[in-house]
């Protein structure tokens, strides 16, 4: 593997995922003491220990790790789901009472409520504009789940913290960003490896069917 490859697995990593000879190539590239690599993954440590002190854990489906080992076997065929599971747009039932002028509030790591948005997907308030009626959040995907197509009302921000993020042909990594303009459409998301993303949105954001 060349010095992008392995700096790849990092956030794997970081989040505890990463296994077999691609754990071993990483762990013998950080003994060969490359900087940039120790330094990202003290970073990548330090923001997955306040991640976990905040997170409320979640179960994945029983079905999962059989599906999982299913897919790596070519004789065994997959069984996908009949039915999609609900989404739940939890953030346009939001509400507080008006900020104070000139006020300052702050949320610690360990405040606030994972709320559950559809298999496998949660948020978390972080703030709340009721006359944009625009929201701010942490979203969580655990490895495998996806949220369906949806059009934007007006402009979203995507920073992703950790964890890879897949829209089409699109893979976005722990550090990159997007902003997606009114009226543009996403297509399905999901994460191979799980993901965290920090997330300022419209209330009136449209699911495609």
């Amino acid at each position: 593997m060349n010095h992008e490859d392995l700096m790849e697995l990092l956030p794997l990593r970081a989040l505890g995922m990463l296994q077999g000879p691609d754990a071993a190539a990483l762990d013998h590239h950080l003994r060969g003491g490359c900087e940039a690599c120790t330094a990202e993954l003290r970073d990548l440590d330090s923001a997955t220990e306040m991640l976990a002190r905040s997170a409320t854990p979640v179960a994945p489906p029983a079905s999962l790790r059989a599906r999982i080992l299913a897919a790596a076997r070519d004789d065994i065929p997959v069984q996908e789901p009949t039915a999609a599971p609900p989404v739940r747009q939890v953030w346009k039932s939001w509400a507080q009472a008006p900020p104070a002028a000139g006020s300052l509030r702050v949320t610690r790591a360990d405040e606030g409520e994972w709320q559950k948005a559809a298999e496998g997907v949660a948020v978390k308030r972080l703030s709340y504009d009721a006359d944009r009626r625009i929201a701010t959040m942490l979203v969580r995907m655990a490895p495998g789940s996806a949220y369906p197509p949806h059009r934007h009302a007006l402009a979203e921000e995507c920073f992703v913290i950790a964890g890879d993020l897949h829209m089409g042909d699109l893979v976005l990594h722990a550090g990159d960003f997007q902003r997606a303009e009114a009226a543009s459409v996403h297509v399905t998301q999901s994460t191979e490896s799980g993901c965290l993303l920090f997330i300022t949105s419209s209330l009136e954001d449209e699911l495609i069917a």
